[in-house]
């Protein structure tokens, strides 16, 4: 005859045990979030159709109840609570070898979800977070590598392209604050110009060697006859002009040739022209005598021009 002990210990029993069997039923809570409205913002959609056909995948192929329905439930919230955060790899029994790794992508994750980044790549940083997840769940039973590495891959991509997309748009806002830097610098240079409509007297062409602004002597002598010229007449002014070809750096031939300029305006204030009547302008590799490709060395293309208007 069973005692009574006994009998209230195999009640107890069963009882527990059909609790847990109920509990752990997926199918429900799956249902649940597939008849739900998917009417939340893109980023909380996005993750809830990801850990729905997870949670589906868990249910159907791999027959895991519990997980099944541990992800289901992660959607679910994030179409009602409207934010549902990553796994934390250390609520997770993953094997030694794999958790630097793991650890790593975590921090990477989470580093990027910021409110800009689920606005700006809505589809991208929820696959990222529901791959990460699929590939804990997977690394702790570590035995279907296919599955392991599905998820792993479905991590790495879309979080690069995130970053790559990131990346861009700081190299693109860098180009665009130097190219206004450089239109500012342009408009200082040559605020200074004369009106369209003034007489002009003549203009000489002098020509630099590859990466320099010194004057040779050959240039020199052909800005000495022009000073010469220029002495015999009165109330003039220079507008001196500094070129450069298209080999280099944009920014860095709008210094050459405001360089090269400057020489031949010292120049011609040490050879007696007034520093009031002269104007500079530096315009780099902007205005090229000779057409070419970008990078092409021309030694035409490497001057300073000089005209003498009337005042």
């Amino acid at each position: 005859m069973i005692s009574k002990k006994i009998k209230k210990c195999f009640i107890s029993l069963t009882i527990t045990c059909l609790y847990l069997v109920l509990s752990s039923c997926a199918g429900p809570v799956v249902k649940k979030l597939q008849n739900m409205p998917k009417d939340s913002n893109k980023y909380n959609h996005v993750l809830a159709r990801e850990y729905q056909n997870f949670a589906e995948y868990e249910m159907n192929e791999m027959f895991d109840e519990i997980d099944s329905r541990y992800f289901a439930s992660k959607g679910i919230d994030a179409l009602t609570l409207g934010k549902v955060s990553p796994e934390n790899p250390a609520n997770w029994k993953i094997p030694k070898e794999t958790q630097f790794e793991i650890m790593k992508s975590y921090k990477i994750l989470n580093d990027l979800i910021t409110e800009e980044n689920i606005n700006n790549y809505p589809v991208l940083l929820a696959k990222a977070q529901v791959g990460f997840d699929c590939w804990l769940e997977q690394q702790e039973e570590n035995w279907q590598w296919e599955h392991i590495k599905k998820c792993k891959d479905t991590f790495i991509k879309n979080s690069s392209l995130i970053n790559k997309s990131i990346t861009n748009k700081i190299k693109e806002k860098i180009k665009n604050e130097e190219l206004a830097k450089i239109k500012i610098e342009k408009e200082a240079l040559n605020k200074e110009s004369l009106n369209d409509n003034i007489e002009y007297i003549n203009p000489t062409r002098l020509y630099f060697r590859f990466d320099s602004s010194v004057l040779d002597t050959p240039e020199k002598e052909n800005l000495n006859k022009l000073i010469n010229i220029s002495t015999k007449l009165k109330a003039l002014v220079f507008i001196v002009e500094g070129h450069t070809d298209s080999s280099g750096h944009q920014k860095y031939n709008l210094a050459l040739s405001k360089k090269r300029a400057l020489n031949v305006k010292n120049y011609l204030i040490k050879n007696g022209i007034n520093d009031a009547n002269i104007r500079l302008n530096a315009f780099g590799e902007d205005k090229l005598l000779i057409n070419t490709d970008d990078g092409v060395k021309e030694k035409k293309n490497r001057r300073v021009e000089i005209t003498i208007v009337k005042k």
